[in-house]
């Protein structure tokens, strides 16, 4: 955040605001780094469990939209967990969809697949985490 400080002090000068896309892409790095930890204790475990039925929906293959999906850490895990598919549906920014994107641990599982194929699902659930 201390990147775009600049940025923020402007905004706030001049009442002109500062989109989410606008900040540096450390921020999203960042936010993906600082939320992972809890996906990887609760998402699967805990999370998804507690939607009544839904696991169950999962575990038989829904259509899931992971909407604003980001990075794909939560993506990832529920494609690692379930047979389901998952589609990243969005991103906020174009910009931040193109950003490079370092690798993730573990290999993502061939049922992610990309955000265009997204279009026109019937999706048992529409996921924002």
């Amino acid at each position: 955040m201390w990147m775009d400080e600049p940025k923020v002090t402007e905004a706030f000068r001049t009442g002109k605001g500062l989109g989410w896309h606008e900040h540096s892409t450390c921020l999203f790095r960042g936010t993906e780094r600082f939320f992972r930890p809890g996906y990887n204790s609760h998402l699967v475990n805990e999370w998804i469990p507690a939607i009544a039925g839904m696991e169950e929906k999962l575990k038989a293959g829904a259509n899931v939209a992971d909407v604003g999906c980001g990075h794909g850490a939560s993506t990832i895990l529920m494609a690692q967990a379930y047979p389901a598919r998952i589609l990243p549906a969005s991103t906020i920014t174009a910009r931040r969809s193109k950003e490079p994107r370092p690798p993730p641990k573990r290999p993502a599982s061939p049922t992610v697949s990309p955000s265009s194929r997204a279009r026109r699902r019937n999706f048992r659930l529409a996921a924002m985490i």
